[in-house]
């Protein structure tokens, strides 16, 4: 299947969150099966937009589109990202560490320490997640340049940004799930 081509789109990288959720909503309204489409299409439908709405997986899919054969997912965490993978398994250790701390406190004040750990984690979260996404939109600032330069002749670097997005859109969903737990 080429995502692209489902919701109506060209091969561009560049593709907006604000144009495929456009994209998807008209089309949705078409090919639902309660508007009289199929079940079948619908479901090509949200799996290609579940493929262009992730960074890494569209930059995967236009490699693949473009015949440069499968980029793989997730693998070796790119040496640029070493340290960062560091900082964010580091941070989940000690959201984790609070959240055992917070289940087995039994008394008011043991309770009141944690919830202040708890409130400095998630501040910390908060902050790693904004790192994530400028890190994310650094690696997707780099389209343009696959875009221009074409699939042959940018493949090989064009996979490690893949792989890069692969663990930051990982890690992203990670943190979000460890923020979303602690601050309720």
């Amino acid at each position: 299947m080429d995502a692209f081509a489902e919701l109506g789109l060209g091969r561009d990288l560049r593709v907006t969150e604000e144009e495929l959720r456009s994209v998807m909503d008209r089309l949705s309204g078409e090919r639902h099966p309660d508007a009289g489409g199929s079940a079948g299409e619908f479901a090509q439908l949200r799996e290609a937009y579940a493929i262009l709405r992730s960074p890494g997986r569209r930059l995967r899919h236009w490699l693949e589109l473009g015949g440069a054969g499968a980029a793989g997912g997730v693998g070796v965490v790119p040496g640029d990202l070493l340290g960062y993978f560091e900082e964010v398994g580091g941070l989940l250790q000690r959201v984790e560490g609070v959240g055992r701390r917070k289940a087995e406190a039994r008394s008011a004040l043991g309770r009141s320490v944690v919830e202040r750990e708890q409130m400095v984690v998630v501040e910390e979260l908060g902050g790693m997640m904004d790192g994530v996404a400028e890190r994310v939109a650094g690696l997707e600032g780099r389209f343009a340049e696959f875009e221009e330069r074409g699939v042959k002749d940018c493949a090989g670097e064009a996979r490690e940004v893949a792989a890069g997005l692969a663990y930051l859109e990982k890690w992203r969903g990670q943190l979000r799930e460890a923020w979303v737990g602690l601050a309720v």
